[in-house]
């Protein structure tokens, strides 16, 4: 089973940090998340249960998905 982990960060935090990686001031350790929401709503609409079921038709294997707020 392949993990996903996904951050809950406001927007402005989450451009921040990618400008920050983008100039090489930052560093994502091993383990970060790699996708981030600005809320746990927009996160829901995602893994709605109509987007889950195409995203599962395509993908076609087990994913983990790992919480982390930012």
């Amino acid at each position: 089973m392949k993990a996903i982990v996904i951050g809950i960060m406001p927007q402005e935090k989450i451009r921040e940090r990618m400008l920050a990686i983008a100039r090489g001031e930052y560093k994502p350790k091993p383990g970060e998340p790699k996708v981030w929401f600005t809320s746990m709503k927009s996160l829901a609409e995602v893994l709605s249960d109509d987007n889950r079921s195409a995203a599962e038709s395509h993908q076609g294997n087990e994913t983990r998905i790992d919480f982390r707020l930012g």
